[in-house]
């Protein structure tokens, strides 16, 4: 499930924090409404900033969600002490890893 804007985004996690079965095994929110990239406040056309954005992530020492302790933080706040706690299989890793 795909949100944009703070206000979807609290929305979601307040569902998920109630229990609200959501009907998706992965959320993408992103604070700009329109996304980062191609939202109303951009000052690049996107392609180019789209580069930008890619370049940043393939040099980020954090390269999975799973490397990021923030999202662990966050997911431990859900009950959810682990990661494999939440996958079904391997495919979910193929989805959120980037090759």
């Amino acid at each position: 499930k795909k949100v944009d804007g703070i206000d979807k985004c609290k929305e979601i996690l307040d569902e998920l924090s109630s229990g609200k079965k959501i009907g998706a095994n992965f959320i993408e929110g992103m604070g700009c409404k329109g996304g980062c990239v191609g939202g109303p406040r951009t000052n690049i056309d996107v392609d180019r900033a789209t580069k930008h954005v890619n370049k940043f992530g393939e040099d980020s020492l954090i390269m999975t969600p799973f490397d990021n302790l923030n999202v662990m933080k966050i997911l431990k706040q859900f009950n959810i002490d682990s990661v494999e706690e939440i996958m079904d299989h391997g495919e979910i890793v193929k989805i959120l890893t980037r090759g």
